[in-house]
């Protein structure tokens, strides 16, 4: 939520969305992206707890679900760039699995099934919320501008590892 139109505009723009609307909090009027709030619950994921309570929430989010989720990764021991990397070969892996039945369906002179289609659908929108529940994170908490740099060269040579 921001303080001005024009806030909530820029970041309508960065999320594919375009103007604002308003919402009360606090007796002050504030602004969040897109023009409403099921394009961007539709685009981010996220949606009000409830009509009295403008805070966000990650729609279909089952709190005790997910802290479980985090206590058992926690508990195997699996550090957050084991994890991070372990999630990007999974995507990588199903892109891959994808990309061959298309071919597939190619090489026969067919389209993917509708079923296939309408799931593929529904992954890349499952992969563009997780996307922008990320970027909301980092656009609100930051970075740590003391090891930036070190950050940024770890990234690029697991990258380039994992290529």
């Amino acid at each position: 939520m921001y303080t001005t139109k024009e806030e909530a505009e820029a970041r309508a723009e960065e999320l594919g969305c375009s103007g604002f609307h308003e919402h009360m909090m606090d007796g002050e009027t504030v602004y969040m992206p897109c023009s409403n709030m099921d394009d961007y619950t539709r685009i981010t994921g996220q949606e009000h707890e409830s009509e009295d309570n403008p805070s966000l929430t990650y729609a279909g989010k089952i709190s005790s679900e997910t802290d479980t989720e985090i206590s058992t990764s926690t508990q195997q021991g699996k550090r957050l760039e084991e994890q991070a990397l372990s999630s990007l070969e999974e995507i990588k892996a199903f892109t891959e699995r994808i990309e061959d039945l298309a071919l597939l369906r190619n090489s026969e002179k067919k389209t993917m099934s509708s079923k296939s289609t309408e799931l593929l659908s529904k992954y890349l929108q499952g992969l563009n919320a997780i996307y922008n529940r990320l970027d909301d994170v980092l656009e609100t908490h930051g970075y740590d501008e003391v090891s930036d740099d070190e950050l940024f060269l770890e990234v690029q040579k697991n990258i380039f590892k994992n290529q």
